[in-house]
């Protein structure tokens, strides 16, 4: 076996899915910043959650879905409230809304870390990127 194979057996990394975190402005020039869980549906459908805060039992602040294709996500939001779409490029996604209100944001990739403390406890740093607090 060549080292070429073995790249060969290696799972297709998922593009899309994952935590993200961003920013944007609404078109009444109301700047915003939350966090979004974004997950594979299968085919190339997604689901976005856009929240507040990563570990939350609230209701999301918006749902988008759509689908990914050539690195482009047409979606819409809240049951048809809004239409948007926007551009993946590797770790980062901008966007756009119409609805309501319409706007643009920005979301990168919330890179995970290795913690070395003990699985059934949790680190002050851990906690802090969750929004729970000290």
């Amino acid at each position: 076996m060549t080292p070429s194979d073995d790249l060969e057996q290696i799972p297709n990394i998922d593009p899309f899915s994952g935590d993200w975190q961003g920013n944007g402005t609404d078109s009444a020039g109301n700047e915003f910043a939350f966090v979004a869980k974004v997950g594979h549906l299968g085919d190339n459908k997604y689901r976005v959650l856009i929240l507040d805060k990563l570990d939350t039992l609230r209701k999301p602040i918006h749902i988008m879905d759509g689908v990914l294709e050539n690195n482009q996500f047409p979606h819409n939001a809240d049951e048809g409230l809004y239409e948007g779409g926007g551009t993946l490029s590797e770790d980062t996604f901008e966007g756009y809304y119409k609805g309501p209100i319409d706007g643009t944001y920005r979301m990168w990739r919330i890179k995970q870390e290795a913690c070395d403390t003990a699985p059934d406890k949790e680190c002050s740093d851990c906690k802090a990127e969750r929004g729970l607090g000290q």
